[in-house]
């Protein structure tokens, strides 16, 4: 099952949003926030505790509510604590809302998430409630890509899809080093494979078309 993590600052709302929006598939919440405690920010997180057990009472789903205090001022003590206290800490994957808190403790938390190596998706609520963006932290991890790599993912960009004949053909790349390329492009998530009779096209994924 699936934790959910969120950034909580002076207004509860994301966080009870989120909630209510993976609720089905989360066992546990874990609410992250910044030391000193302003009162608001006491405030929204008793308020999202609040709604927790209203929500859920006389219903059979069982929720951890679990909350983590860092100090944003001490900002790699922070990380590592995020890190050890709720990234490592519990089995499965997570979904990592980063809605709402200040900056600092929004850009800590990624880091810690980040560091961690767990696995999961980031989401962030546009301000005017309308949608929400999600992100795959992969893209924070891989890094800048080789040219031979760059050049397929644009290749494949600028077909739409395309079979390893025509992106081989066009780009001139060796044999070898193409099908490796291919290969690790695939292992990495950024193509995907889909047959058409005897052909195999590949085409860019969601994080693929980040490097395009």
């Amino acid at each position: 099952m699936t934790t959910l993590v969120a950034t909580i600052g002076f207004d509860e709302k994301f966080a009870v949003r989120a909630i209510v929006r993976h609720l089905a598939n989360i066992e546990r919440f874990v609410a992250i926030t910044s030391i000193p405690i302003d009162s608001r920010t006491s405030k929204a997180i008793g308020l999202v505790k609040q709604f927790i057990s209203t929500y859920l009472e006389n219903t059979d789903k069982k929720l951890e509510v679990h909350t983590v205090e860092v100090d944003v001022r001490y900002p790699y003590d922070a990380i590592s604590t995020l890190r050890r206290e709720v990234f490592e800490k519990f089995v499965g994957p997570y979904v990592l809302n980063l809605s709402g808190g200040m900056r600092a403790l929004v850009i800590l938390t990624l880091a810690g998430f980040v560091l961690s190596g767990a696995h999961g998706v980031i989401e962030i609520e546009l301000e005017n409630l309308l949608d929400v963006v999600q992100v795959d932290p992969r893209v924070f991890i891989l890094g800048k890509l080789s040219e031979s790599k760059t050049s397929i993912i644009r290749e494949i960009a600028k077909r739409g899809k395309a079979t390893y004949k025509e992106i081989s053909r066009e780009l001139g790349i060796p044999r070898a080093t193409f099908f490796r390329e291919l290969k690790l492009l695939k292992t990495l998530g950024l193509i995907g494979v889909e047959r058409d009779g005897k052909n195999s096209f590949y085409y860019l994924t969601e994080l693929g078309k980040a490097y395009q």
